[in-house]
């Protein structure tokens, strides 16, 4: 498994990065050499480890469901790239200024612990573990602009997602049909989520529960969570590879199997808090049984040492208020119901109905995702609800794998085949759309097309930020009051000085800790 066992090293490389840059209070520069560094410390922890045979290879039809998800997860952010023609402006998109505003932060902000991107009288809170091998693309090359990096940077953990599973799907199905069935589900899958909401060409289509519910209960697909909020994803790799590690591998050192997943199970933590959360439901048992080897091991120290750096930076954040409970205003067999017809195409139904054939390894996952789902019924979170639409990242795995190792419908195959195209047809208006998004917020899009940019966006192509972003000379950027405000300020890639907390906008606040 040289993807997987590569990632892992990543993957820890970026807890171990995080630990050091905070606990010594480096300066951002030293990330050059800790990064790698790290990555080279986890991959010589890794290395003495014997893998299992693997039982048969992924088909091709695997490999291309793999491919092809990685051509729809890259072609969206390439018009960034575009900004390197002369005069062009392309403004970032949706969750991507969360990563340019912390981004910022890791390559302008002088000494960890961060500062703010916004107010440097307060410091970075979360979310930024996953980030470091775009920030060091940006130390490293100074001529990339953050926007760059964020492609590289997806780039990256893209292909070694994609290239990761095929090597591990056959070691979790163990049947070759169910292998590539979990390789489709977690590639191109994207519920029937396009036939719940309005019928026009270009439109995000998670959202519709709000009108069909009266709530927010948004669930992320794999691929739009791969798309928008890679941290995450990363964490849900963290979790399958200390699973996969833990089972398919061997090694003569007591020490190493523990300490290996026990790290990677923090690493999931640092980068997200909501993955994190949702792992005592589904496997208490099995961190039950971790937490005894590490004990045992003595690999606790290290482990738990390693997690203090984490929850610091969750403490003292200046918004309030994360969760609260707003039950949606339908019975709660109606809500489910919904949910799992509409965002899972019925498989949970389907691997309810393959109660009998599960172990009870299988029964205590199922029983633990369906107390998530029933708990979402009433828990809400900031923004667009992260309890339901990131928590739920792991819970979907689970019903994922469940449903490629007892779903087979081998009577049905016709109708198996037409409800997969129903799916993907959503996942292709999700990348058409993400992909015009860049297009539409860019000024040489409309001139090449020889018309004017439309009203809504001709206000925020600003020049200045382009020329902003490409000046190594300064690191603050003073945006007048038309931009002070917005998201779209962080294009010019500079720290911002002085906004008041009551002024930032909501994802700013949600990145904001006390000093």
């Amino acid at each position: 498994m040289p993807y997987a066992r590569f990632l892992a090293a990543l993957l820890s490389a970026n807890l171990l990065s995080l630990v050091l840059l905070n606990a010594c209070r480096l300066p951002v520069w030293a990330l050059l050499p800790v990064l790698p560094g790290s990555t080279l410390a986890a991959w010589l922890v890794l290395r003495p480890l014997t893998v299992r045979r693997l039982p048969f290879r992924p088909s091709r039809w695997a490999v291309l469901f793999a491919a092809a998800a990685f051509v729809l997860l890259t072609a969206p952010r390439l018009p960034y790239l575009a900004e390197w023609l002369p005069g062009a402006v392309v403004l970032a998109q949706a969750d991507d200024y969360g990563r340019l505003s912390e981004l910022i932060s890791m390559t302008l902000g002088g000494r960890y612990p961060l500062p703010h991107p916004s107010n440097q009288q307060f410091l970075l809170s979360h979310y930024y573990a996953a980030l470091f091998p775009m920030a060091w693309c940006k130390l490293a090359i100074p001529l990339l602009t953050l926007k760059d990096c964020i492609v590289l940077g997806n780039l990256l953990y893209h292909a070694l997602f994609l290239l990761s599973l095929l090597e591990v799907a056959p070691r979790l199905v163990r049947r070759p049909a169910g292998a590539t069935a979990f390789v489709f589900l977690m590639t191109l899958f994207g519920g029937l989520d396009l036939f719940a909401g309005h019928f026009v060409p270009l439109e995000h289509t998670e959202m519709w529960q709000r009108s069909w519910l009266g709530a927010m209960r948004e669930f992320s697909s794999i691929y739009t969570a791969s798309f928008w909020t890679v941290h995450h994803m990363a964490a849900v790799w963290c979790v399958i590879l200390a699973f996969v590690l833990w089972r398919e591998t061997r090694s003569a050192a007591r020490w190493r199997k523990p300490l290996i997943a026990g790290w990677l199970l923090v690493a999931a933590g640092a980068c997200s808090l909501f993955v994190a959360l949702t792992l005592p439901l589904l496997a208490w048992r099995e961190l039950w049984m971790l937490l005894k080897r590490l004990w045992r091991t003595r690999m606790i120290l290290p482990v738990a040492a390693a997690s203090l750096t984490p929850l610091w930076l969750y403490t003292s954040r200046v918004a309030q208020g994360g969760f609260s409970w707003r039950p949606v205003p339908h019975l709660l067999p109606v809500y489910l119901l919904a949910i799992f017809l509409v965002d899972f195409a019925g498989l949970p139904l389907l691997v309810l109905a393959r109660w009998r054939r599960l172990v009870r390894s299988e029964r205590r996952w199922l029983g633990g995702t369906m107390l998530f789902f029933l708990l979402t019924w009433g828990i809400e979170s900031v923004g667009y609800n992260n309890f339901a639409m990131r928590g739920g990242l792991a819970p979907t795995i689970v019903i994922f794998l469940l449903a490629a190792r007892h779903g087979g419908l081998p009577r049905a195959k016709f109708a198996v085949a037409a409800l997969a195209a129903l799916t993907t047809m959503t996942t292709l208006r999700e990348a058409v759309t993400m992909t015009y998004a860049p297009l539409e917020f860019s000024n040489w899009y409309w001139q090449s097309r020889g018309l004017p940019a439309p009203p809504h966006v001709r206000p925020l192509l600003r020049d200045a930020y382009r020329r902003a972003a490409r000046d190594s000379s300064t690191r603050v950027y003073r945006p007048d009051a038309g931009n002070r405000l917005g998201p779209e300020k962080f294009n010019a890639e500079k720290l911002i000085e002085g906004i008041p907390f009551h002024q930032m906008h909501g994802a700013e606040q949600e990145l904001a800790r006390f000093r």
